[in-house]
């Protein structure tokens, strides 16, 4: 959906007028994974930005609780200023595979920022303007994670550092009923994984793709998709 879209969305919906304020298109092109899951009490959005996923899982789920983690410290303060102190719990850092303070490559368009340097592609919103140290976390050390409200929704978009985030997670993630993952199919980041080796991923820890959406290409190629995995049944 393009940018004109989402305005015309957004002053449709008064419960979105905030969004369109403070300049945060809501990802109404993830409407159709969120149409796939009949409910959801807990929601933790792990590379939040400035809440665009978060506004839109709201209105699907009016009373969902958010865990949102975003390590840009200014791009969670305008989420806040969208998504208030409502059933919602901020969190300024990022998440991994290790408890230490790492680098963060801010890039022209903050929501491609990453833990992970830009690899050499052709798109000025990956160029680096600067970089910041943060801290970096695991899920399973998160307590309050650890007995969380079913059923739940674990939704990634850390461009490229997925399955870094996914194994420091995994001892909680049997309490994730429903995960939203964004992934790639092309070179974007050094050391960045792909599409299939979360999926592999995944399928080990028994979740099934049920669906994509969003699919892009770039320069003709598979670029980006987004899926829903969900928990198999016993």
């Amino acid at each position: 959906m393009n940018k004109l879209k989402k305005i015309i969305e957004c002053l449709k919906n008064p419960g979105l007028y905030k969004s369109y304020f403070y300049g945060v298109a809501p990802m109404f092109e993830l409407m159709p994974l969120l149409k796939k899951i009949s409910n959801i009490n807990t929601l933790v959005d792990v590379g939040s930005n400035k809440g665009q996923f978060s506004v839109i899982a709201r209105k699907f789920f009016p009373g969902v609780r958010i865990h949102s983690f975003e390590p840009q410290e200014d791009q969670l303060n305008i989420q806040k200023k969208v998504l208030g102190d409502y059933n919602i719990k901020y969190y300024n850092i990022a998440l991994g595979n290790d408890e230490k303070t790492t680098k963060i490559y801010i890039t022209k368009r903050k929501d491609s920022s990453s833990l992970l340097k830009p690899a050499n592609i052709a798109n000025e919103k990956y160029l680096v303007n600067a970089t910041k140290i943060i801290n970096l976390q695991k899920l399973n050390n998160i307590a309050i994670l650890k007995e969380i409200e079913r059923p739940s929704v674990l939704k990634l978009d850390v461009q490229g550092f997925e399955l870094e985030t996914l194994k420091g997670g995994d001892e909680i993630i049997d309490n994730f009923d429903y995960i939203i993952i964004e992934v790639s199919f092309i070179k974007i980041y050094e050391n960045q994984v792909y599409a299939n080796e979360l999926y592999d991923f995944l399928n080990s820890k028994s979740f099934k793709l049920e669906a994509k959406c969003n699919f892009t290409m770039l320069d003709g190629k598979s670029f980006q998709e987004d899926l829903l995995f969900i928990k198999k049944k016993d």
